[in-house]
């Protein structure tokens, strides 16, 4: 029997706590442990966004775009990353297609892409966008330091039934689309 990918993650990422799990072009370095912890208290945010199955990404490959993605999948949805490169167009038409209603993204990367001119006007209508920012500033120190405890303490089947939702493997982790050059982007 195949483990779901967060099933696997964990199991491998607790083997080695403390080794790297993510490093980016800005500078942050994430060990297992870290890595855990911040998985885990995203995924509890992303549980309270909705019962739909797929939820939007909008982040750039960074270590915060990873904590999103296995967040979103520890909770059993399927992760929509959106390409910000995109036209307005393509970008709406996948979110519609996926039916997503939540998006998560950095308000700092979307300023950066509206200062290269990139326009979101009428891209998120009647989608919640949830700021990475600002679910962090949500997260207390007790809250914080509890979940680090937890992210070393469980064991993986703790911790899968703490954070995360059953899952088997052969559901849906990711909705691909094509870049919509010739058109409406497709799944």
């Amino acid at each position: 029997d195949l483990p779901t990918l967060p099933e696997a993650w964990l199991r491998a990422a607790k083997r080695r706590m403390g080794a790297l799990c993510a490093a980016d072009s800005v500078g942050t370095s994430l060990s297992n442990r870290r890595f855990m912890t911040a998985v885990f208290l995203f995924a509890r945010r992303i549980r309270r966004m909705g019962a739909e199955p797929n939820l939007g990404v909008l982040m750039p490959a960074s270590s915060a775009g990873a904590i999103a993605n296995m967040a979103a999948l520890l909770t059993g949805k399927a992760v929509v990353n959106l390409n910000y490169t995109a036209s307005r167009e393509a970008l709406r038409a996948g979110i519609e297609k996926a039916g997503i209603r939540n998006v998560v993204t950095s308000s700092r990367v979307l300023k950066k892409l509206e200062g290269r001119g990139i326009d979101f006007s009428g891209v998120f209508d009647g989608v919640a966008v949830h700021h990475m920012e600002d679910i962090k500033e949500q997260i207390g120190k007790v809250e914080g330091l509890s979940t680090l405890a937890l992210a070393e303490l469980l064991p993986v089947p703790g911790a899968l039934a703490l954070f995360g939702r059953r899952t088997g493997p052969e559901d849906t982790a990711a909705v691909l689309f094509s870049s919509g050059s010739e058109g409406t982007p497709k799944v």
